[in-house]
């Protein structure tokens, strides 16, 4: 894995880091939920990291089409 995405999750918007497997920091960008899908295709082979709640899981499902 190249990269290490980390997602905030929210109702509307996301906010989104990114940061090289070496902890450089590349991008922390805002994001609203209609081009979240279309970032994530987007991007090399990653680690994608969320927190926790209920929508967690729907959302990993999502990714793993990627």
């Amino acid at each position: 894995m190249e990269q290490i995405i980390g997602i905030d999750l929210a109702k509307r918007v996301f906010q989104v880091n990114i940061v090289s497997a070496q902890s450089r920091k590349k991008a922390n960008k805002m994001i609203n939920r209609e081009k979240l899908m279309a970032f994530i295709a987007q991007q090399p082979p990653s680690r994608i990291v969320m927190e926790a709640c209920g929508s967690a899981n729907y959302w990993s499902r999502q990714f793993r089409q990627y």
